[in-house]
């Protein structure tokens, strides 16, 4: 098995459709199919897939690939609270907190990084002197 069917077995085994699966890793259905199809040997969105599943990139490519072992592994999260139950955060903080938590991990870091970049954006960048006109 390489990666085309060890990424087939993680999506079967979670359900995921091969739109889920390639929005996460930032491509198309049909080339998360044809891959699976080909059962290709390599791919190039084999780190991000790893990300994805959350399985070792190594594993992923190896084939003796075992998705049982690759998924037991890994300890069961904790639940994270309700945001409504978090008494410290304003609503507006709460919801934010939920549609963050919502997302998976690809979209986690797309949104990590637009936040950062807010304070530049709203700011401006005090080196040359463009900051908004205070209101």
């Amino acid at each position: 098995m390489a990666i085309g069917k060890n990424v087939q077995a993680l999506r079967e085994r979670r359900g995921l459709t091969f739109d889920a699966v390639a929005k996460a890793v930032g491509t198309d259905a049909q080339a998360i199919s044809q891959m699976e199809k080909r059962d290709s040997k390599t791919s190039n969105y084999a780190i991000k897939l790893a990300q994805f599943f959350d399985v070792d990139l190594v594993d992923l490519m190896r084939e003796d690939f075992d998705v049982d072992r690759a998924l037991a592994w890994r300890k069961p999260e904790q639940a994270p609270l309700p945001a409504a139950q978090l008494q410290w955060v304003t609503p507006e903080e709460g919801e934010l907190l939920s549609m963050f938590r919502a997302c998976g991990g690809a979209e986690q870091g797309t949104v990590m990084s637009i936040v950062r970049s807010l304070p530049k954006a709203i700011l401006g960048d005090g080196i040359r002197g463009n900051k908004p006109e205070p209101r």
